[in-house]
């Protein structure tokens, strides 16, 4: 298991104590430095290089042959990390999740929540399906799309379609009528469906995808009376199906599906070189590493901490080819597969892996997230985790790792605080560096924001009292949350987040930890520094109890 003293040897494996120095702390803390105000992290189109090929496209990329793999994205000029590669402000289409319709703007897609206030959502007085944060959402959204589909969704009450049926309603209702700019309809046209791919699965037995993808085409027919034949319907719903992406808000929380024709055009890595992510409806592609002019824009279509099988059966299942990167060409080699030591029982391990990646999707896979609120999902993952740790599982590995993503989410949702505190501490001390090595990465960004969030709340002076096994001091809390914030603000610039999550971040710093930091004289700020590495010294020490405890409950 690695520590953080091994991490500290790596270079570029920087942690909090390693990062705060006195002459960066007094910059941060320069008010000139906060002048610019957060429209400083706005993007601007108009600078840097863009390009604007279509309508609400703006790319630092061309379109190219892409040997094996049809047509690619290549950098049109040097990108550096942390740079936009493609920004795209207006999706091809976009619908919420079902689950989400209660409690998500339908107009702007769940952005209210960016804003930190307040809003009561307000139900189309038609439909009565989806909501809105503002008449200005509501009369957006009417222009665009709802006022096609509004009559639709009243027929079918109490019925609401599902999240890919109102998505291909909209693409079927938006083409028919010439909605879409020329430039976007032609690069959909392009797209590759694997329709013949899905009638080879039929004739072989594996019927589910067809049989849906026919019953959403006929559905979406008969509801919406177009003239469009069902065969074409059904060739744009496996388009959808292979071309569209997660749509997950700035904190990663999955809000439904996105699809734009010229996103759908960057191919596949497990070495990927670029990330994509969303701030409201509008969605970022971010440097990763430096790329040059011509080499090729990479994202990643799965999770790439899994394991190397894992990985090539969910390409294969989804978008039907095989993965041949870097990383792939190590197969079972690779650092996702090895154990350290030959594992004794193979069966163990075969067994508590399928069990594993069972119950994460069992727990995560919830509407309105019932079962992280369940002690059940708590006690059932604790159990697992402890079995996996008795077998010498690395904590590095998945699938442990997404085990203790949702036991984070489950302890948040029961009040456990403290304990939350805990693993999301060995998370970001432990785990992250590993699988994320730059800091940059927005996994990582994300998951230092959840640590500061924690211990702010902990450190409130109306914080009751807590009788979980571990428990922070509320001084102690603070300076977790200091720290981690301060880190963040030294990655903000060059992070591969979005605008959003930069504001948020920096409204968090300006709010919770410049207050001490501007309480403390400037010639103390060595006091300050050397405090807050005291601090980490002590979280190093409850991190290696609570692995210690978690392996040795299993014994």
């Amino acid at each position: 298991m690695s520590t953080v003293q091994d991490l500290q040897r790596e270079p570029g494996l920087k942690v909090p104590e390693d990062l705060i120095n006195e002459n960066l702390l007094a910059c941060l803390l320069d008010p000139s430095s906060r002048n610019q105000g957060l429209e400083q992290y706005d993007e601007d189109v108009t600078r840097g290089g863009f390009e604007n090929p279509i309508p609400s496209v703006y790319t630092k990329a061309t379109t190219g042959p892409s040997p094996g793999s049809g047509t690619g994205l290549f950098a049109s000029k040097d990108i550096q990390p942390g740079e936009t590669v493609v920004l795209i402000q207006k999706p091809f289409v976009a619908v919420l999740d079902t689950a989400q319709l209660e409690s998500k703007c339908s107009g702007c897609l769940g952005a209210h929540a960016n804003r930190q206030e307040a809003v009561e959502l307000k139900a189309c007085t038609g439909c009565r399906v989806v909501k809105y944060c503002n008449k200005t959402c509501q009369a957006k959204d009417w222009k665009l799309f709802h006022s096609l589909e509004c009559r639709i969704f009243q027929n079918l009450k109490p019925r609401v379609l599902p999240n890919n049926a109102r998505a291909i309603l909209r693409m079927v209702m938006l083409s028919e009528r010439g909605r879409y700019p020329a430039g976007e309809m032609e690069l959909f046209k392009g797209l590759e469906s694997h329709m013949k791919d899905v009638c080879i699965r039929n004739a072989n037995g594996d019927k589910d995808q067809w049989e849906r993808i026919l019953l959403t085409a006929k559905a979406v027919k008969n509801y919406s009376g177009c003239a469009m034949d069902e065969s074409l319907i059904a060739e744009y719903a496996a388009k959808l199906d292979v071309n569209s992406f997660n749509f997950d808000n700035v904190m990663d929380e999955r809000l439904g599906i996105y699809m734009h024709p010229y996103a759908a055009l960057m191919n596949h890595s497990c070495d990927y070189n670029a990330t994509v992510a969303f701030d409201d409806d509008r969605l970022h592609v971010k440097a990763l590493h430096p790329i040059k002019k011509g080499e090729q824009i990479f994202i990643t279509y799965v999770d790439t901490t899994n394991p190397y099988k894992i990985r090539q059966k969910e390409l294969s299942d989804r978008y039907y080819f095989t993965c041949r990167c870097s990383k792939c060409q190590q197969g079972a080699n690779g650092r996702e597969d090895v154990f350290p030591g030959d594992p004794q029982d193979q069966d163990a391990v075969e067994r508590l892996q399928v069990q594993g990646f069972k119950l994460v999707n069992a727990t995560s896979t919830t509407e309105g997230g019932s079962r992280h609120e369940s002690k059940d999902s708590l006690s059932n993952l604790q159990q697992a985790m402890r079995e996996m740790l008795g077998h010498a599982w690395p904590i590095t590995r998945q699938p442990l790792v997404a085990m203790r993503d949702e036991l984070i989410t489950c302890l948040l949702c029961q009040g456990s605080l403290h304990t939350a505190l805990v693993q999301a501490l060995i998370r970001y001390r432990l785990t992250d560096p590993i699988l994320y090595p730059d800091v940059r990465h927005p996994v990582r960004q994300l998951h230092a924001w959840a640590v500061a969030m924690i211990a702010i709340n902990l450190a409130q002076p109306n914080e009751p009292k807590s009788h979980e096994v571990v428990t922070f001091e509320r001084e102690m809390c603070a300076l977790i949350a200091h720290s981690v914030l301060y880190q963040l603000m030294d990655n903000l610039s060059s992070g591969c987040t979005v605008p959003s999550f930069k504001k948020i971040v920096r409204r968090a710093f300006e709010d919770a930890a410049m207050p001490i930091y501007q309480s403390v004289p400037k010639e103390s700020y060595g006091n300050l520094v050397g405090m807050i590495r005291s601090i980490w010294k002590r979280i190093d020490n409850i991190i290696a109890s609570e692995l210690r405890r978690e392996r040795e409950q299993d014994q």
